[in-house]
């Protein structure tokens, strides 16, 4: 008798621990799916796309130093992203 409750118990835990299991497998497609997508947009060589500037932006852009300043900006985002996450600092 005991075994077959168990065996019924494990077979609602596993009813149960379904919908994690398919949430968790969807989001890893997904992840999948955009982490391809990115590396499919950065095949484009960085210098294809500066040669696609007039040299006007081009002028602006070193003046004020874009090449630095946005990896500062997105280094810093990141860092907020994470740190909110944490439990009982964000």
């Amino acid at each position: 008798m005991a075994d077959l409750l168990q065996s019924f118990l494990e077979f609602w835990v596993d009813v149960i621990l379904l919908v994690p299991r398919l949430i968790f497998w969807v989001s890893l497609q997904l992840l999948e799916m955009v982490i391809s997508v990115i590396s499919d947009m950065l095949a484009i060589p960085p210098e294809a796309l500066a040669a696609s500037f007039p040299p006007d932006i081009l002028y602006f852009l070193t003046m004020f130093q874009l090449h630095l300043g946005l990896p500062w900006v997105g280094t810093a985002l990141l860092t907020r992203f994470i740190v909110r996450r944490m439990p009982l600092i964000g």
